[in-house]
């Protein structure tokens, strides 16, 4: 209800950083009548999945890439649980415990450099859950974000210590307010021991 509000138009350009087999994009489909969707997932088997669901799905784009601060090659470490897949490793005392089955060599690119070769001058929702590596995502994305190309940001914060070099996660609360956005709602929060381990963060630009 309040992305519908905030968002403020029927047919939002999104950028859904983190596809994973789509459980975003059908929840897209539910809020506006026909958005169009870029999802970026660099996990081959999640996106073949993502793939599969996208017949039917008009304004459906499929980028096999992650997104953090830098063009290249980065680790993808795949956990058995596909959406918890990171390109940070996981902590060994993490209350997720499962050790990940493998690591990959996959693409990456940045919000950056994604938006001046395609001519994206607009992104009314860029939504991100990448376990841990948001920073880096938003590290890649300085120049839209301070271009004012994006209206609303909706970010899955991790609080625990879940991953290896994973930074903290409170400066990101900084970050946003500095890029000239202010803290709309604080959604889906999930409790571990006692402790905020994560949830979903919607901050929206701040009016001139």
């Amino acid at each position: 209800q309040d992305l519908h509000i905030v968002v403020g138009t029927g047919t939002p350009v999104i950028f859904d950083v983190g596809g994973n087999t789509g459980q975003s994009v059908i929840r897209f489909g539910e809020i506006w009548r026909s958005p169009t969707v870029i999802s970026f997932e660099p996990d081959p088997i999640s996106a073949e999945v993502l793939e599969r669901r996208g017949p039917g799905r008009p304004n459906h784009l499929i980028v096999r890439s992650a997104l953090t601060d830098s063009e290249g090659l980065a680790t993808l470490y795949r956990y058995p649980q596909s959406d918890l897949n990171s390109i940070y490793q996981r902590r060994s005392d993490s209350f997720f415990s499962e050790p990940a089955i493998d690591q990959i060599e996959v693409p990456c690119t940045t919000i950056d450099n994604y938006c001046q070769e395609h001519g994206i001058r607009r992104i009314d929702l860029l939504k991100i859950d990448v376990e841990g590596a948001e920073n880096l995502v938003i590290a890649g994305a300085t120049e839209t974000l301070q271009n004012e190309v994006v209206s609303n940001v909706l970010i899955e914060v991790t609080f625990s210590d879940l991953f290896q070099q994973m930074p903290e996660p409170l400066q990101l609360f900084g970050v946003m307010e500095d890029f000239g956005y202010h803290l709309t709602g604080v959604y889906h929060q999930q409790i571990r021991n006692n402790r905020l381990s994560w949830a979903d963060v919607l901050w929206t630009r701040n009016p001139v």
